[in-house]
Parts: structure tokens; C-alpha cells; sequence
């Protein structure tokens, strides 16, 4: 067996995360996990223990809070229907009633920001606005070409996802493309050490 999980029980005993049996137990799991959302460069650990909580979380209240496995804004339609508020009632967490009319109606996607401050509203799990067990999030590189504008590309893809005029325009289509996505922008090409940069987040 690997020495990673030689004794699961003692990690479980260490306090390694579990399943949870109980509200008081969600509420603490939940308030870890909006900590870590709420961070604007999660580390490679971070992520994973997002995506770790994000199930444990979903398969509780899956089994106890149901809410309809749909669209993000299909859910967040439920949310205000089931809570009886209006679109301008979440304006605040979306910025401006116009962004909440255009999530609504399929135009924008949620952003992680977006997404925290609403999970905090309705006091769900973010997951909920996932999709039930959300697969691991996109990864995007966003790298200039010769031609002076940038190419958006899944790792290990040659075919780029799309092709835009400015770095900044480029960042927006990679969130739009996919919201939850983890975006990083290859460094302006060093000309004295004769190589380009490390790949870095926008």
C-alpha cells in the first residue's frame, strides 16, 4: 500500500477531513471552505483541499438540503423563488441589478467572487453553483503570439480555444469560457536571458 495512505484511520484520527454526520459539522466544513474560495491565488494544496471539501459537502447536503442539480442560474432562480427575493435583492452580491438580470437569463456566467457571496447569502455549499460534483476545474495558458495577440490553450493543447487582441481581453474570455477555470499568463519574453518567463496568474 502506498505510504500516503498507510493508516487512513490515523489520519482520520490527526483530524484529516471526513465524511460529515451532522449540521454543526457542515457549518464548520462550509466556513473552511469559504476561506479558501475567498482566496484571489490558491496553491496547488489549497485547491485540492477545495475540491476534497466541495464533495464532502455536496454528498451531505445532497442527503439532507436537496437543491435541483441545473444550470447555475437555475439554481440561483430557485434560490430566490424558495427565500422570496428579487433580483434587486442580490444586487449587492453580483455588483449591480443588470448583472443579476444578466446571469439570469444566461448571458454572464458566475465568477468565483460572485459565487462565494452568495453561497454566504443563501448559505449553501459554492458547489451548488457548480453543479453536483463538479469535475476538477479548466486549466488555461494565455501566451502572445508573434502576431502581437494572445492565444488561449488547455495545457498540452495546440489548437488554442481562442485568439484575442489584449492580455486583459484574453483573461476575461478564459473566465467567460469557463468560470471557475485556473488561468495562468506566460511572463513578457525576458530579450537578455534569451527565454520566456515562467507561466504565472493574471
Amino acid at each position: 500500500m502506498s505510504t500516503i495512505l498507510a493508516n487512513p484511520t490515523e489520519m482520520v484520527r490527526q483530524g484529516a477531513p471526513r465524511l460529515i454526520h451532522s449540521d454543526e459539522e457542515l457549518a464548520e466544513y462550509t466556513a473552511a471552505l469559504f476561506d479558501l474560495t475567498a482566496k484571489a491565488n490558491p496553491t496547488p494544496d489549497e485547491e485540492e483541499a477545495i475540491e476534497l471539501l466541495t464533495l464532502l459537502i455536496d454528498r451531505y447536503e445532497s442527503q439532507h438540503y436537496p437543491v435541483p442539480d441545473a444550470e447555475a442560474a437555475d439554481v440561483l432562480r430557485f434560490l430566490l423563488d424558495r427565500n422570496g427575493l428579487s433580483q434587486r435583492d442580490i444586487a449587492e452580491e453580483l455588483g449591480s441589478e443588470s448583472t443579476v438580470s444578466l446571469v439570469l437569463s444566461g448571458k454572464r456566467a458566475l465568477n468565483r467572487d460572485h459565487i462565494a457571496r452568495l453561497s454566504q447569502r443563501f448559505n449553501v455549499s459554492p458547489a451548488v453553483f457548480f453543479g453536483m460534483y463538479s469535475p476538477q476545474p479548466a486549466r488555461f495558458r494565455i501566451k502572445r503570439r508573434d502576431k502581437g495577440n494572445y492565444a488561449i490553450r488547455k495545457p498540452g493543447s495546440e489548437r488554442a480555444s481562442a485568439v484575442i487582441p489584449t492580455q486583459a481581453e484574453a483573461s476575461e474570455r478564459a473566465e467567460k469560457i469557463s468560470p471557475n477555470a485556473i488561468t495562468h499568463v506566460e511572463r513578457v519574453r525576458n530579450p537578455n536571458a534569451g527565454r520566456r518567463g515562467k507561466w504565472r496568474k493574471p
